[in-house]
């Protein structure tokens, strides 16, 4: 397994700032992403990103397998699965990794998982606010295994995700059950 910087494996693009505040558009063509829009979930999920009329250069959009990290806060990274026009506002860095060498999902994980915000924590700056800057974060070193480590290491994740979501839904199923029984119970006499 190597050790690489995230510069050597990703480019880091910082995301679009805009000059006014981002107000939805509901004609509007292009998807923005703020660092509020990140959240625990694995994939981008473009459905409550807010819309803007904007005409901006195509190198800034945001592409399909592109890494998604928050600048500030809690530091998660999510996968871009959105196809189109979708820009990442300052608040959020674009990563693209290497292909050759990486799967954005692997990067993605990795910058989820306890090893990857120990690393990030080490670099934040900020009393109040915790901020990672980019040279900082292009500088961070990352256990990079060959691809099909990788691949196996996303699909034991997804599978993972599988079995906790259906515990999830078990569990409440379970509640569901008892609070009723439970109000039969003292409603019965």
């Amino acid at each position: 397994m190597k050790v690489k910087k995230l510069k050597e494996i990703a480019e880091i693009k910082s995301g679009y700032s805009f000059r006014r505040r981002i107000e939805h558009q509901e004609d509007g063509y292009l998807f923005v992403v703020t660092g509020r829009d990140i959240g625990n979930n694995f994939y981008l999920e473009k459905e409550n990103l807010t819309k803007i009329d904007k005409e901006v250069h195509q190198d800034k959009l945001v592409q399909q397998g592109d890494i998604l990290l928050s600048v500030r806060g809690k530091f998660k990274a999510v996968v871009s699965n959105v196809q189109g026009n979708l820009i990442a506002a300052s608040s959020v860095y674009v990563l693209r990794v290497n292909r050759d060498v990486l799967l954005s999902e692997y990067l993605a994980l990795w910058l989820n998982a306890r090893v990857g915000q120990a690393e990030i924590n080490k670099k934040v700056t900020g009393a109040t606010i915790k901020i990672i800057l980019k040279k900082d974060l292009e500088n961070i070193k990352i256990k990079v295994p060959d691809l099909t480590t990788q691949r196996e290491i996303v699909e034991f994740y997804k599978t993972t995700e599988e079995l906790k979501n259906k515990l999830r839904a078990k569990s409440e199923k379970i509640e569901n059950i008892f609070q009723g029984s439970l109000a039969q119970m003292i409603n019965k006499k």
